[in-house]
């Protein structure tokens, strides 16, 4: 997940507005019924040479459609009103809205560009206690910098609660705060406070990302989006936390939870 701030993918958040529901294919890759026969993804599909618009999710368990779904949901804009647990319909539904957006973008403003909208969740890391799914779209609007973003979620099994920052102990924060000090020295290639000072304004202070973090094989994700802390430029500083770095930190629960 750790990139060059240099080579970051840059983000950003493209309001949604008004939606009316185009015709735009779709694709079942698995749905309620298909599923159980080993289908798993959904997805929507639109290309008509001015508009490309793609959605696609990894299937979870039925037991984790409802929080998956919803989670989803919140990413790509927060406004579908059907059934969460039915991620085929979620996506035809974002996926007809943004083919109804990036129609309307071509037609008012760009004119000759192909206009793009990708997003895809993927399930990347599975224990018997826990899944994560990531979530990366990319916007491409016809002007200088194509836009994307990377978020992540894990939850836990028996229930669909989504991990939070109350992984970690409240009375060890103050020790967290190096922690993610030393994830953006590493992520800007810096080797001095002085050096990550003249990026991150107060590098005593360091809020935790708005994104919460995920898990994976790897360790322990932390993802900032644009201009969170830093311009335009530094892209979406990240990096992960190994287990053991950040297990003194953890609460108790988080531990029992997350332990390789």
């Amino acid at each position: 997940m750790t990139r060059h701030w240099k080579n970051g993918i840059l983000f950003a958040v493209l309001m949604l507005t008004g939606v009316s529901l185009n015709a735009c294919q779709s694709k079942s890759e698995g749905n309620e019924s298909e599923a159980t026969s080993g289908a798993d993804s959904v997805s929507a599909q639109f290309d008509d040479g001015r508009v490309n618009c793609n959605i696609k999710a990894d299937l979870p368990a039925k037991s984790l459609r409802l929080p998956v779904g919803e989670w989803m949901d919140e990413q790509l804009g927060g406004y579908y009103t059907g059934d969460m647990k039915d991620l085929q319909a979620l996506v035809d539904f974002y996926g007809k809205a943004w083919a109804d957006t990036l129609h309307q973008e071509a037609q008012e403003v760009r004119k000759e560009a192909v206009l793009v909208y990708d997003a895809e969740m993927e399930k990347v890391y599975e224990t018997n206690k826990i899944v994560t799914y990531t979530l990366h779209t990319y916007i491409n609007l016809g002007g200088a910098h194509p836009s994307t973003s990377e978020t992540g979620a894990t939850f836990r099994k028996s229930d669909g609660k989504r991990l939070t920052w109350d992984i970690v102990r409240q009375d060890r924060d103050y020790l967290f705060m190096d922690v993610k000090k030393d994830i953006l020295k590493q992520y800007f290639e810096c080797s001095t406070d002085e050096e990550l000072e003249k990026i991150i304004s107060n590098i005593f202070e360091i809020p935790n990302p708005k994104t919460p973090p995920f898990v994976t094989a790897e360790g322990i994700t932390l993802i900032y989006q644009q201009y969170e802390i830093a311009g335009y430029a530094a892209g979406l500083p990240s990096g992960v936390i190994p287990y053991k770095t950040l297990e003194p930190l953890m609460t108790e629960q988080a531990k029992q939870l997350l332990k390789p």
